[in-house]
């Protein structure tokens, strides 16, 4: 649990550092959702949390990030 916790501050200390640039916002988003597999479709979201402990800290800092983007 203590890995998870360290690994997503620094998600969170880049995407601080990157908060001016959607572009570095965005790849880190990408890295995220390949690393720990948040699926594209938010309607398989649900399944996705049953099955990862973290899912729901992961998507704390995910949609965090996703906030700081000006789309």
């Amino acid at each position: 649990m203590d890995n998870i916790m360290s690994e997503l501050e620094k998600y969170l200390e880049r995407a601080r550092i990157a908060r001016d640039d959607d572009g570095r916002l965005a790849a880190i988003m990408t890295d995220m959702e390949h690393k720990y597999s948040i699926p594209a479709l938010s309607s398989l979201i649900p399944e996705w949390k049953r099955n990862d402990p973290n899912a729901e800290r992961i998507l704390k800092v995910y949609r965090y990030i996703s906030g700081l983007r000006n789309f």
